[in-house]
């Protein structure tokens, strides 16, 4: 993640991502050789794990930026405070915290496909909200985005939580845990990355203070639209994986 963030700067740093997937490589054939693996590969010959595991990064990689990003664009590009921009997503992580509990009861009476793909669905539109931002955007237009955003992470973080522990065996519960955890921050980490990349390709290394409203706005509909891409991405995983 950290050479293909700094590879716009210098190519070299992507010798930095090749040896991660070299030590990737090399820990799976290792960990399918040894008698007592630390994460047993048969595991992901369980579809409906393996495909909630992805449906996990790749929600995460489309939906983790939006609040740096936005952060961003609000102080620099629209000139709002600090404060003011950060009460105003604050609505994100306010409304996920509300209807979480909501989300485990859907995911009771229902299935945690049928959830998280309505979820997923949700922060698509939420994105899509997001794409219509300028300059001259109302305060309430953020809001309903932030808002739909974060009523969305909540119906995707639970069902699919709700998978994977579903999905391992019962004697591996501990490492479906931690996977969990492992892939979020993976989908965490590439999602900053692909900010950091985008602002990088587009500013040129100029301070953001210094970049103008037209180069802030661009460059948070590009970096929208990738989410939204990888959005769809986690959604087809989420339907696919089965009941």
């Amino acid at each position: 993640i950290y050479g293909f963030t700094e590879a716009s700067s210098d190519i070299r740093y992507l010798f930095c991502s090749l040896i991660g997937i070299i030590l990737f490589v090399i820990f799976v054939y290792w960990e399918k050789r040894v008698p007592n693996p630390i994460l047993p590969m048969s595991l992901f010959r369980n579809r409906k794990l393996t495909l909630s595991l992805l449906t996990i990064v790749f929600s995460y990689a489309a939906t983790y930026g939006i609040s740096s990003l936005t952060s961003l664009y609000l102080q620099s590009g629209v000139g709002v405070s600090p404060k003011y921009a950060g009460l105003l997503l604050a609505i994100l992580p306010f409304a996920q915290m509300l209807f979480s509990p909501w989300a485990g009861k859907a995911v009771d009476q229902s299935s945690a496909r049928l959830v998280s793909t309505c979820g997923l669905f949700g922060a698509i539109a939420g994105l899509c909200l997001l794409l219509g931002i300028s300059p001259d955007s109302s305060v309430w237009y953020y809001a309903l985005a932030f808002l739909l955003m974060g009523i969305s992470l909540a119906f995707i973080v639970t069902p699919n939580t709700q998978a994977v522990m579903t999905a391992i065996p019962r004697e591996y519960l501990s490492l479906g845990s931690s996977m969990v955890g492992e892939f979020r921050n993976i989908g965490e980490a590439s999602s900053i990355g692909i900010v950091n990349v985008i602002l990088v390709m587009q500013l040129h290394y100029q301070l953001i203070g210094l970049a103008t409203a037209e180069q802030l706005t661009n460059t948070f509909h590009i970096t929208v639209v990738v989410f939204l891409l990888l959005a769809c991405i986690a959604a087809l995983c989420s339907l696919l994986r089965g009941k």
